[in-house]
């Protein structure tokens, strides 16, 4: 089974703050949100969800004029294009 973070563990991860993290899962970045589960009522981002988050980030950052697959994920858990530019 992968890896499941804290909020914390997985910001340490991408070395931003706590509370940057619940802005790029609620709110996102350049479209994209990093996915999570709820285990026991609290937030969980497994190593895939980082993975795909950072890929799709930075594929809407270096290209904004190109479409975005909607449809990105990493072995269930990625992230959410929330739209193409």
């Amino acid at each position: 089974m992968e890896r499941l973070y804290t909020v914390e563990e997985a910001g340490e991860v991408l070395r931003v703050a706590r509370q940057t993290m619940y802005k790029y899962m609620d709110r996102g970045v350049k479209g994209v949100k990093l996915g999570y589960v709820y285990v026991g009522g609290e937030r969980r981002i497994t190593q895939g969800a980082i993975d795909a988050f950072i890929k799709a980030s930075t594929a809407a950052q270096v290209a904004p004029d190109d479409t975005i697959d909607t449809q990105i994920s990493a072995s269930g858990h990625g992230a959410v294009v929330l739209a193409t530019p």
